[in-house]
């Protein structure tokens, strides 16, 4: 019976997250459909498709498993605090101040965590436009012999989005 219960609120929970994310993925192609011209005038090319790209890749890979990890954890905090609160009333006194502690080192991280996605979006962009225009224009840079100058122009903008990856991960850990 348990397993029942369990696979039926499992299925439920999928479900609202395929419906979510579905809504979400299509607000965000309309919200480019309907931009104005304007719009793709004055953002590149490489910037338009890789923000794009990434916003539907969180959305379809990350967001549900962390919309699930949120209500687990949620749920599991609430009962842990709960069970301790009702072994130990003088535990509250020492819950309280933990939790601020946990809210300002939080703050701390998001603030930190947004900067350095918005500098791997800044570091990408040039990179995608990039190899979206090598891959165009392959047979008139072979054709004067450019490839060196391709290959040294996509490792530098390889290695300067690296290094932003290298602090998104550091500041993970």
């Amino acid at each position: 019976m348990d397993e029942h219960v369990d696979t039926n609120s499992n299925i439920k929970i999928d479900a609202a997250l395929v419906i979510y994310c579905f809504t979400i993925g299509s607000e965000a192609t309309l919200g480019v459909l309907k931009a104005p011209t304007f719009f793709f005038d004055s953002n590149p090319v490489g910037r338009i498709i890789n923000r794009f790209s990434k916003d539907q890749d969180a959305i379809d890979n990350l967001l549900p498993e962390s919309l699930r990890g949120v209500l687990s954890t949620f749920v599991n905090i609430i009962f842990a605090l709960a069970v301790v609160c009702w072994s130990s009333f003088y535990a509250v006194f020492l819950i309280i101040p933990t939790l601020i502690v946990y809210h300002h080192y939080q703050k701390l991280y998001r603030d930190t965590s947004r900067e350095l996605k918005r500098l791997d979006n800044l570091s990408k962009s040039p990179l995608v436009a990039q190899f979206s225009e090598t891959l165009t224009g392959l047979a008139t840079i072979r054709a004067y012999g450019r490839q060196k100058m391709f290959i040294e122009r996509n490792m530098t903008l390889l290695d300067n989005n690296n290094q932003v990856i290298f602090l998104q991960t550091s500041s993970e850990r």
